[in-house]
């Protein structure tokens, strides 16, 4: 078992005095606005994430004073607990006020009493204040000293969102100071006549400043939270080994354990989530209790009921598991499916080999992701033994096969082991691999036909396109960068669907948006501004024009929509009922012309039209020993899978088409496979099928219907008469069965 996740307390506080609501930003919105929107967007991600965390609110500025410490115009928006909806709904309630008396340090100690009081016994390990204020208000600077010693003595991170403390300079880092030069012995700011010169506004960002700088706090804008705060985080967990023995040999045992590097995300299960609804009316204040209460999770009970065709329920005790096959049903118990069960033996990680690097394509990588292994902890000579390892497959450029058995008799799994040096560490990247029923093998035609190969011009309109649309290198003001890096880059449809959630649970009533702007903005396509990558698009477009062809008819089509409409006509003067076969037969002449346009390349006799893919393969020039082989076991198969008599038909014509092909071609591969078949045909019961061989005459091929065979039209009869025997002796049997069951 993995350890649990870091557990963190946040308290917004939150000015909504006179100057956070008039105090307007390059974007139209006021600071109140960006700051409630920030924080809603935390809580969301909390929310999603699941991880546990508890925030907590202290608004400033407001016109009545609740806090414990009875500091003017400071009052707590609500109690530290778990994220939820309702905290949600009040922070979108949060109105400005005209309240221009507004110390945020003072706030800020309030903030810190809270969070000492209200996290006392709790298993917090984080704590975090975030400051949503406007540096424009008078404020205390007495005991500032004290202040930062008490956030650093409560290990709270500060952080200071909505102005820009540390602006970058040419080197792109941003002015700090030490803690010795912000603070004078007496606790008061130092160099207080600078600040003396300088406005409201402009003091108050100074000394905000150098109280971050000496708690190692950061700052930002709202621009750079919002650009952060776009997406959803998903819930933290604990990576948990999988810890097993590296068997190379029979001598060398390496202790190593295996991380899942990648891995899908999958949405969590509605029944995990759905709560009941406190009856606690939004607008009003969380009190101790109702934040202390958690929301207890809606019991959903899920039941299968099995029914006879009476309606009658089958008990428990009554049922079995069972298997179709075909129309029958066989079953299983408990005990037939522990002896089905593949024994692989203990969990391992078996080496089989090695092979190079280029002998693996990318496109047998398969799985649900990929892993990292690396030596155990606790064992510290493994970590040289696989160094060792690692640095031998990358100096040889090899790729170590290995069979992996996750748990005691389970599947096993064909895995490949990459060697992967980092600056910081080495280890091995696990993907498993495939096994030869996993591979489907497809043939297609040639996309472009010889006569119609690009030229070098078009070759080279289409690579320099290719060139301006390069991910690696988007321009930008100071030079390029990467985008789309999966590091950076998030799902789209997993973050649609949780601000559709968001939006479900904060409008009930309302529609879903149909879309988000900044979830399209985050797969919209980077280059539609670059002058290169227009100009690479015309230059495409002249050098590779594409011409509309007409719709391909023929005669006989325009004659079949003309007999059709003379049909018609004939039928409205007067109607009679129509045949199936006529409109079957026109449909399948449509039908062949258009499938003739893209037809798939024939590799051996297929089982859909056996006939047709052996006269094409016979035509072609094929071996036809090869061809006929093929025939005959589709034969076999199209008659031993029959449901009933299905499949006889279609098998019948096949017999006919290798018979009349070996007249003319070898008569003795046909004569030399008949009676193989009748034999396999009567061991399977299948000798109904014979009948019909039989009836059609097709059995062995006589010297009067081809030279080439030595065999007499009576020996050639014979075939059926043995037939006949057995069947009688099944009839005859048959009868005793039905004789015996009479007399009892």
């Amino acid at each position: 078992m993995g350890s649990r996740s870091p557990k963190e307390a946040i308290i917004f506080v939150l000015d909504i005095g006179a100057s956070a609501s008039e105090h307007v930003y390059e974007d139209g919105n006021s600071c109140l606005h960006n700051a409630k929107k920030c924080i809603e967007r935390i809580i969301e991600r909390k929310i999603f994430a699941s991880a546990g965390d508890e925030i907590g609110l202290v608004l400033l500025g407001t016109e009545m004073t609740a806090n414990a410490l009875q500091y003017p115009n400071i009052s707590e928006g609500f109690r530290i607990a778990n994220p939820s909806w309702e905290m949600m709904k009040i922070v979108q309630e949060i109105k400005g006020t005209a309240v221009d008396k507004c110390d945020w340090i003072d706030a800020l100690v309030v903030a810190m009493d809270i969070m000492q009081t209200q996290t006392e016994g709790k298993k917090i390990t984080a704590k975090k204040i975030v400051l949503f204020v406007d540096p424009d208000n008078d404020v205390n600077e007495d005991k500032l000293k004290t202040i930062i010693n008490g956030i650093q003595k409560l290990e709270i991170e500060l952080t200071a969102i909505g102005v820009d403390l540390f602006p970058e300079d040419e080197d792109g880092e941003g002015e700090k100071m030490d803690h010795e030069d912000i603070i004078d012995n007496n606790g008061k700011c130092s160099e207080i006549s600078d600040l003396s010169g300088l406005s409201r506004r402009q003091r108050g960002e100074e000394l905000m400043r150098r109280i971050i700088n000496a708690c190692e706090g950061i700052s930002c804008n709202f621009v750079d939270a919002f650009s952060q705060l776009k997406t959803y985080q998903m819930k933290a967990v604990r990576p948990t080994p999988w810890n097993v023995t590296l068997d190379i040999g029979e001598k060398i045992k390496i202790p190593v354990a295996l991380y899942k590097k990648i891995a899908p995300v999958a949405l969590p299960p509605w029944q995990k989530t759905v709560r009941e609804t406190t009856e606690r009316k939004i607008g009003d204040a969380p009190t101790s209790e109702s934040q202390n209460e958690t929301p207890s999770n809606v019991r959903i009970e899920q039941d299968r009921v099995y029914m006879r065709e009476d309606r009658t329920v089958v008990e428990k005790e009554d049922r079995i598991a069972g298997y179709f096959f075909g129309s029958t049903a066989v079953p299983f118990n408990e005990c037939d499916e522990e002896q089905m069960r593949y024994k692989s033996g203990e969990k391992c990680l078996n080496i089989l080999g090695f092979v190079r690097c280029t002998d693996i394509p990318r496109r047998y990588f398969i799985g649900d992701g990929c892993y990292y292994l690396v030596p155990q902890k606790k064992f510290p000579a493994a970590q040289q033994v696989l160094s060792a390892f690692i640095k031998a497959l990358k100096d040889q450029e090899k790729v170590a096969i290995a069979t992996k058995v996750y748990r005691k008799d389970t599947s096993p799994n064909l895995v490949a082991l990459f060697p992967l040096l980092k600056k910081k560490y080495k280890c091995i990247l696990v993907v498993e691999l495939p096994f030869s029923e996993d591979v489907n093998e497809f043939v297609f035609p040639r996309v472009v036909p010889e006569k119609e190969e690009p030229d070098a011009e078009q070759l080279a309109a289409v690579d320099g396109l290719i060139d301006a649309m390069d991910l690696t290198k988007i321009p930008i003001e100071d030079g390029s960068t990467e985008t789309f890096r999966v590091k950076e880059t998030t799902d789209a449809g997993l973050m649609y669907h949780f601000r559709c959630v968001a939006h479900r649970a904060m409008h009930p009533n309302d529609p879903l948006p149909e879309d988000f702007p900044d979830i399209k903005a985050m797969l919209s396509c980077p280059f539609q501004s670059n002058a290169n990558y227009k100009l690479a698009l015309e230059v495409v477009k002249d050098k590779c024009k594409l011409v509309e062809q007409p719709e391909m008819t023929s005669l006989k089509k325009e004659d079949q929509h003309k007999r059709r409409k003379k049909s018609s006509d004939k039928d409205d003067s007067n109607p009679q009922p129509s045949t199936s076969r006529d409109g079957v037969n026109a449909f399948i002449s449509d039908t062949n012309e258009e499938i003739s346009i893209v037809k798939n390349t024939l590799v051996e006799v297929g089982t859909v039209k056996p006939h047709e893919d052996f006269t094409a393969l016979v035509t072609r020039g094929e071996n036809f020993k090869t061809v006929c082989d093929q025939m005959e076991k589709v034969i076999l198969k199209l008659v031993l899978n029959s449901f009933g008599s299905e499949s006889f038909p279609k098998a019948l014509v096949a017999l006919t088409t290798l018979r009349k092909s070996c007249v003319q071609k070898d008569p003795g591969i046909y004569n030399a496979w008949l009676p193989e078949f009748k034999t396999a045909l009567n061991d399977r019961d299948r000798l109904n099928f014979w009948e019909l061989v039989a009836k059609d005459g097709l059995g062995l091929i006589n010297s009067e219907e081809s030279p080439m065979s030595a065999i007499s039209q009576e020996d050639a009869l014979a075939i059926f008469k043995d037939s006949k025997e057995v069947g009688g002796a099944n009839e005859e049997q048959e009868l005793d069965v039905d004789d015996l069951i009479d007399e009892m």
